[in-house]
């Protein structure tokens, strides 16, 4: 089999989500090589314009959904490790498209894509982005901030907050973690319940056919209103749930550890150190894991499992990105092993 032949087949492979981590391992040295970067921005292509991303995917949103893509060096030098010198000026959209591979299967970015429809019609008009319905997503938000969302849920949000405010609407269930503003207060819309930070962390459940917004803060303090009233100001494991018709609410003290617990089965890595994000895959997967070499504990990466990833497919996608490997051993040990990043 000829290098161009395999190339294709390993990367046909992971996008079907057949490859074993082996192979996504050889994927990913492929790709680094830059041997085969028309291959892949070819295959990037077919995929933004053929629809293959999504049955209702058109042209135009295709288009966009590429340019936004090809066009995001600031996150993708997140995902991809430095390259060589000699290759230091290979074509911006080779950076992004190795990305690509990551963020089409393990960001889920094929449901982060809205329905064409009304709502996102208007949506639209009004210069804001809609996440349907789907699985959980991250997001983060133009100020810093980030929502971690459960499944079935979307929210909406604009792509650059106002001078004033910063205003999202909820549908479902999102944990948020709100950068700090003193100027400008973060309001939560759902329904006819609103809850307002400056900073803090906070989860709220509120689904359409439910009862009940419920908001439970983790860190910092919140206020939640309606149109009609304050209800009340919570801080760290305290809840206030409003009913929805008659604002009638309960506010108590609870283990906002308990009410989060549905983000933990999901992975986020975000711009954190590998040695921090080691931390969060032994917690998760229990294991215990080692450096060969201290250097790699520096090394910097982005990533977001949502898809019920196993430990070898999270170590393979973690290790890629920072141009390392890994042996998992005996009694649940690993051993990660590389140069280390400068």
């Amino acid at each position: 089999m000829t290098g161009k032949a395999r190339f294709i087949g390993l990367l046909e492979n992971h996008l079907a989500g057949s490859a074993s981590p082996e192979e996504y391992i050889e994927l990913m040295k492929l790709i680094k090589s830059g041997d085969y970067d028309d291959l892949l921005k070819a295959k990037i292509d077919d995929l933004m314009l053929h629809n293959n991303l999504s049955d209702d995917l058109s042209d135009d949103r295709a288009q966009e959904l590429s340019d936004r893509i090809l066009n995001s060096e600031m996150h993708t030098a997140k995902l991809i490790p430095a390259m060589h010198p000699a290759k230091k000026y290979r074509r911006w959209y080779v950076v992004a498209a190795a990305a690509v591979i990551v963020v089409l299967v393990f960001l889920g970015i094929k449901v982060a894509l809205p329905a064409k429809n009304e709502s996102h019609d208007r949506m639209a008009k009004n210069d804001k982005k809609t996440l349907q319905p789907a699985v959980q997503k991250y997001i983060r938000l133009q100020d810093g901030s980030t929502v971690l969302l459960n499944e079935g849920s979307h929210l909406e949000y604009p792509e650059v907050f106002a001078a004033t405010t910063r205003e999202v609407t909820l549908s479902g269930e999102g944990y948020f973690d709100i950068r700090h503003d003193a100027v400008r207060p973060f309001i939560v819309h759902t329904g006819n319940v609103s809850t307002t930070v400056l900073g803090t962390a906070f989860n709220i459940k509120a689904y359409p056919g439910q009862k009940e917004v419920t908001v439970t803060v983790t860190r910092g303090k919140v206020k939640v209103s309606t149109d009609k009233r304050i209800i009340g100001v919570i801080t760290p494991n305290e809840s206030i749930a409003v009913n929805r018709t008659n604002e009638s609410y309960r506010q108590e003290k609870v283990n906002a550890a308990d009410v989060v617990e549905w983000k933990k089965q999901y992975l986020v890595l975000d711009d954190i150190s590998l040695e921090d994000a080691i931390i969060l895959i032994d917690n998760k997967y229990h294991v215990n894991t080692s450096f060969s070499n201290e250097a790699l504990k520096q090394c910097r990466i982005s990533a977001t499992f949502v898809n019920n990833e196993n430990l070898e497919q999270v170590l393979s996608v973690v290790t890629s990105v920072v141009d390392a490997g890994y042996t998992i051993q005996p009694n649940d040990q690993v051993i990660i092993s590389g140069e280390g990043c400068k």
